[in-house]
């Protein structure tokens, strides 16, 4: 069976690193951005399986970029995943209302239990 491919895109390497290593410990492959722009950029030249994004991103916001991942044809109907730490209930509605399948708010939520979701939806 493939190995899924998973995009984190997320500045802060105090979180983007220990997600990748949890994933990857996972059997998951990892390729991962830093800010909006890169995000994009990968995205034009490879399909991942789930993103991981953050909203609070260098150069161009997540809200941005999710726009940008379900405007593509051959993105359209890969699963996002938001990880952020923007919690008011408009900022949560608007990431869902965009298309991503799930909003994580970083304070309540461990980095396991994200990687358990993913987990659970690309088995």
């Amino acid at each position: 069976m493939k190995r899924k491919t998973i995009l984190i895109i997320e500045d802060d390497e105090g979180i983007r690193v220990p997600f990748e290593h949890l994933l990857r410990e996972q059997n998951f492959k990892i390729i991962s951005a830093g800010d909006g722009a890169s995000a994009i950029d990968l995205l034009q030249r490879t399909k991942p399986d789930l993103i991981l994004l953050d909203l609070l991103l260098p150069v161009i916001d997540g809200f941005t970029v999710l726009e940008k991942i379900k405007n593509y044809e051959h993105t359209r109907d890969v699963p996002v995943v938001i990880v952020s730490n923007l919690s008011e209930e408009g900022e949560v509605k608007r990431g869902l209302s965009l298309g991503a399948a799930k909003y994580f708010v970083k304070s309540q939520f461990s980095l396991y239990q994200v990687v358990d979701y993913i987990t659970s939806v690309l088995s």
